[in-house]
């Protein structure tokens, strides 16, 4: 069989055509389908029950009328042992074969086996009769089906064997009228019950629709969350589900559009300082002012690199930076030893000291050597030359912590209260400081679970930042709440 090659160019997508986006199930769909289908084996199976009951005693009622058509015969059968006679004058036989819808027969057998009256080729049974007397049987007489009863009469001694049989006709048509007055009502039911179960189901998800609605409705920047007063209790779970991603969400559109206020705040000034060193450059005649302006354009470009890199620090350690899979079981003593070198090479003119103890946190390992690289960047940027600066981690009252010490000057009370708000910088700190490094230590900290302890060392001068995390086990659920 060749196939069509039109109506195969028809069913090709036109080129760059989108590809036809799959059939979507329906919900009303699948519950129609499933109640209907229930419904449909609820009501065969009724309907076959009902049918049995109505059927057997109809049948055995049928079968009763031909066992007294037997019985009828018995008190006829006259004789003398081994020679008996039926009696049945042609009046009673009448009677006996009268039926309006099936031909009646019957047969008289003698001990020996052979017929003696009646319908001498009748089909006996293969079987004696029941304990009760009788035994009803099918057979195939003169090419029809035919129900037949048999009783046992003794006549002085000798039993003989009183058959009566008749045609199915009647039967057969009760059977019809017994599937047809158990189907049509049945067929109605289910009729008039698809039309009640489609109303419920459409009734039933009505609130589904108004879930929708109310969701299409809504403007992009509207992420308050959904009622839950009204939903239904099996909508429930999925609305509360949404309303955290609607959190979610609203906690990264806030934290995106503080970045990106932060970012052009603290942007403009070093742009508009660094174009006019550079006008300056440009209009300068003298070789050696151009290449001081051209250190300060420098100076005030890695400013704003580390700027830059901070802010992009504390976005990532806001709600909907980097993802949650980042937290994973680390020791700190191999976290911060892998980051240390870098340290050490910015603390050429202090005394940079290391306490590496092992602790087990669930951490992402990034954010926190940012965390605790800011944290060594402060030591060293407010701590005058030759100060000692001391890193430690471990075990501390059975939790795990990070602290970085040193022996600065310290700040007063006042700065202490506010050294972790962004943008802050003390009115003595030296130039180049953006305000933001403990900013990004308590964002971090707080994806941590952890508890940021900022005071003065042990002697009462110089800083100490303290991270004090959970245990790994309430960091972990921390980390995937």
């Amino acid at each position: 069989m060749t196939s069509d090659p039109l109506a195969e160019e028809d069913r090709q997508p036109a080129p760059g055509a989108l590809p036809r986006p799959p059939r979507q199930a329906s919900l009303r769909g699948l519950l129609l389908r499933q109640l209907i289908a229930q419904l449909l084996a609820l009501s065969l199976v009724s309907g076959l029950a009902a049918y049995s009951l109505l059927y057997k005693p109809a049948m055995q009622a049928y079968d009763e009328a031909l066992a007294d058509a037997a019985y009828s015969i018995a008190p006829l059968l006259h004789g003398v042992p081994g020679k008996a006679r039926l009696d049945l004058s042609p009046q009673a036989e009448r009677v006996l074969r009268y039926d309006r819808r099936d031909r009646v027969y019957y047969l008289v057998v003698n001990p020996a086996g052979r017929p003696i009256a009646g319908e001498l080729d009748l089909p006996p049974p293969l079987v004696a009769p029941d304990a009760d007397g009788v035994r009803y049987y099918d057979a195939v007489y003169r090419g029809q089906a035919v129900r037949g009863a048999t009783i046992n009469q003794t006549v002085d001694g000798a039993t003989y064997a009183i058959v009566v049989a008749e045609t199915r006709h009647k039967r057969d048509r009760l059977n019809l009228e017994l599937a047809a007055g158990v189907s049509f009502p049945a067929l109605f039911v289910v009729l008039g019950a698809l039309v009640v179960v489609r109303r419920a189901v459409t009734g039933g998800l009505r609130p589904l629709e108004t879930l929708r609605s109310d969701i299409a409705q809504r403007a992009p920047s509207d992420l308050h969350p959904l009622p839950t007063l009204t939903a239904a209790s099996e909508l429930l779970p999925l609305v509360r589900e949404f309303n955290q991603l609607l959190a979610r969400l609203r906690d990264t559109h806030v934290a995106q559009r503080r970045f990106i206020g932060n970012a052009a705040h603290q942007l403009r000034t070093p742009l508009a300082a660094l174009r006019t060193q550079i006008e300056l450059a440009f209009a300068e005649r003298d070789d050696m002012a151009r290449a001081a302006y051209l250190q300060h354009c420098r100076a005030a470009a890695d400013r704003m690199g580390r700027l830059v890199n901070q802010l992009l620090a504390l976005s990532a350690a806001e709600p909907g930076g980097r993802g949650e899979g980042m937290m994973q079981p680390d020791d700190l003593a191999a976290l911060l030893a892998d980051a240390a070198p870098a340290w050490v090479a910015r603390s050429q003119a202090h005394d940079l000291g290391l306490e590496l103890e092992s602790a087990s946190v669930v951490c992402d390992r990034l954010l926190l050597q940012e965390a605790v690289g800011n944290l060594v960047d402060n030591a060293l940027r407010y701590t005058p030359p030759g100060s000692s600066v001391t890193l430690r981690c471990g075990l501390r009252e059975g939790l795990p912590f990070i602290e970085v010490e040193d022996d600065g000057p310290g700040l007063n009370p006042h700065d202490l209260e506010r050294v972790g708000e962004r943008f802050y910088r003390p009115a003595d700190s030296p130039a180049g400081g953006s305000g933001l490094g403990l900013a990004i230590v308590h964002e971090i900290a707080s994806r941590h679970a952890a508890s940021v302890l900022v005071g003065h060392a042990a002697d009462g001068h110089g800083l100490k930042v303290e991270l004090r995390f959970p245990t790994p086990s309430s960091a972990s659920f921390a980390a995937t709440a």
